[in-house]
Order: C-alpha cells, then structure tokens, then sequence
C-alpha cells in the first residue's frame, strides 16, 4: 500500500514538472521582469497605467471575443475582479461598443482595453490568447500563463506572488 502510494505521488510530481515546463516554454517569448509601458484608455473611457498596478498583486489578461478558449474563462476573471486589481484586454475583438455588448451578454463586469490593432499584446510578446500575467507588489511580472487556467490556478499564482 504504501509503495503504491509513493508511486503515485512520484507520478502526480512528474506530471506537475511536465506541465509548469510545457508553460515555461509557451511563454518564453511574452514579457518578462519589468512590463512594457502602458497607458490608454479603457472602453468606459477611463484612464489605465501599468505603473498603476504597483502597490498590490494583480493580473493583466488578454482574450479576444473569438477565442473558445477565452470564453470558458470568462467567469473565473470575473470572480477574480472581485477580489484582485485587474485589468483586460481584448485582442481584435471589434470596436469598444461592440466588446461592450458581448461583455453585458455574457454577464460580467470587468475593466477591457481594447487591442484592435494588435499593438499591446505584440508589446508583451502575446501571439495567442489566452494569456494571463500575474504582477506582484512592485509592478513586475511574476508570472505568465498561457492557455486556459482555472481559477484555483490563478489565485495559487496570485498568492505565490503576494510572498
């Protein structure tokens, strides 16, 4: 029994290593350390710095309407507005109106920059969507991830962040 346990824990950690490698890998072109400049303004119209994510841990994510993968994630980027700084960025998805009214069909309520031109996300390295990026208290990247991440994912990285 206890061998069989020893086994399958060994197993869980190897799948575990695999899986953090294979993210390492498709995020090693995405920015790193410092992130770019940012400044614009959201699709309310209100004014967003990076540099104003400094002070608290917080996530930067980028989705695009089209993408499937981006709306199962929807809810759990919703569910962590509540408690984190946030904000999004919706990659070619429209014009502002038009991320607006997906936005309200889906039912939630969080802070988009909208990237119609590609221009943010080729400045942080993104060439698919989804990725998230997890800034600690001094404003740097701390993590990144790309692909979709369930919740409990996201708030782990969060909290590796706030240490």
């Amino acid at each position: 029994m206890l061998k069989r346990a020893i086994s399958i824990g060994v197993d869980i950690i190897l799948l575990l290593i695999i899986v953090v490698m294979v993210d390492a890998w498709l995020t090693r072109n995405s920015a790193h350390g410092t992130p770019p400049p940012l400044e614009r303004h959201t699709i309310s119209g209100h004014p967003f710095s990076i540099s104003g994510m400094k002070g608290e841990v917080s996530l930067l994510h980028f989705w695009g309407t089209w993408c499937p993968v981006c709306n199962l994630e929807h809810g759990t980027i919703d569910s962590l507005n509540r408690d984190y700084k946030m904000m999004t960025v919706a990659l070619q998805s429209g014009s502002d109106e038009e991320i607006k009214q997906f936005l309200q069909q889906k039912g939630v309520n969080y802070p988009v920059l909208n990237d119609d031109s590609g221009e943010i996300s080729s400045q942080f390295g993104v060439s698919s969507v989804p990725v998230t990026f997890v800034l600690n208290r001094e404003g740097d990247i701390s993590y990144v991830t790309r692909g979709y991440s369930s919740e409990l994912g996201l708030r782990f990285r969060l909290w590796l962040a706030s240490l």
